[in-house]
Parts: C-alpha cells; structure tokens; sequence
C-alpha cells in the first residue's frame, strides 16, 4: 500500500500494488490447496478408502486441507474489506461503521452486519 503524503489530508491517495509477494503467493497457495481437495477426491471416487501414510483417513486428510485452504482463502477477503473500509470513509460516515468494518474482517457474523450496513447494495 502507498500512501502519497505531499498532497493535504483530505486528498490522500492510496493505491494498493498488486505485486506483493504475500497477496500472489496466498493466492496462489489457495488454487493449489484447492487443486490437490479435487484431485484426491476424483482419485478416490468410487473406490475403496485409501490407505494413507499414518493412518490417516481420507475424511481427516480433507478436512485438514479444507481448514488451509479456507485460511489462505480469508486473508485475500479481509484485504478487500479493508480497502472497501477506506472506499467507505472518503465521505463523512459514523464511527461505528468503523467498528462493523473492522468486525466483517475477522469473521462470519461481522460480515453480515456490514451487509447490513451496506443494506445488500
């Protein structure tokens, strides 16, 4: 994110750089997670379960993958949010859309209040 401070307070410029390593890399990171879920799966359609390395089983092999690919997938989502959050504040707002902002960032049901908020624009 760059921020060019020569200009007034109220003329600030951000503009996000899309070629950050963490934003691809996480990106990147989710398709692939998501990838290896798909290919173990048609591997296993219709046949007999598996017999995996440490006798893990396939239910807990895809659910350990779905929690990675639901935390790389969040980080891409909370980055939006919060430059939707300052999208949001360029005109004069209330201090609490602030917080509810803030809350749809960190989760599910702060989410839902700033649909709420953005009254499912």
């Amino acid at each position: 994110m760059v921020i060019r401070a020569s200009l007034p307070p109220h003329q600030l410029v951000v503009s996000h750089r899309y070629d950050q390593p963490d934003g691809i890399s996480l990106r990147l990171l989710t398709s692939i997670l998501f990838a290896v879920i798909i290919v173990v799966l048609r591997a296993c359609d219709g046949k007999a379960l598996p017999e995996l390395p440490f006798h893990i089983t396939l239910n807990s092999f895809i659910a350990f993958f779905t929690s990675l690919t639901k935390a790389a997938f969040m980080n891409p989502v909370a980055e939006c949010i919060s430059q939707l959050k300052w999208n949001w504040f360029e005109q004069e707002r209330p201090l609490s859309d602030f917080e509810t902002f803030d809350k749809a960032s960190r989760g599910v049901l702060g989410s839902v209040f700033l649909l709420n908020l953005l009254k499912w624009r």
